[in-house]
């Protein structure tokens, strides 16, 4: 404990000392530093000629191990996104009351790259059950912030 006369600056550091050694160093937050974090990126399209986004999909996100889920929804533009993930292998169920759902299996989220899923929804069929399209998720060769390259092309 310092003297009650100490200097301001002395009683700052000392205080500043005392939360970076319970909060930031301690063991816990070094083992979440490890599980931390990546992104993923939706875009929703409608399984047609024309491939229109869809707008309000919901994307649940569930780890393979029990634990709770996210979820989020794409925008009018059939874009969505999660930031802060933690690292793992995750399912990913696409849900919409006018299109079938769609199911992505072993989705492995590292800190980088961005995972990047391009999902198009079929149409939902008037009179039948909603049928689970269930696919193994395959990512691309290499992917970046600004795209992905898709095709390799060998001489």
């Amino acid at each position: 404990m310092l003297p009650r006369g100490a200097p301001r600056s002395t009683r700052f550091l000392a205080a500043w000392a005392a939360f970076w050694l319970v909060i930031v160093a301690s063991p816990a937050a070094t083992a979440r530093q490890g599980q931390c974090c990546g992104k993923l990126r939706v875009m929703a399209r409608a399984e047609s000629a024309d491939k229109r986004p869809i707008a309000g999909v919901t994307v649940e996100l569930y780890p393979a191990r029990p634990g709770p889920g996210l979820a989020f929804e794409t925008d009018r533009r059939g874009f969505g996104a999660q930031v802060g993930v933690p690292e793992g292998t995750y399912r990913a169920r696409l849900a919409h009351p006018d299109f079938m759902t769609v199911e992505i299996t072993d989705i492995v989220v590292r800190s980088w790259p961005t995972v990047e899923l391009t999902v198009s929804l079929p149409p939902r069929i008037a009179g039948r059950p909603n049928i689970i399209r269930r696919m193994r998720y395959r990512s691309p060769l290499i992917d970046t912030d600004g795209g992905s390259i898709r095709y390799v092309i060998r001489n």
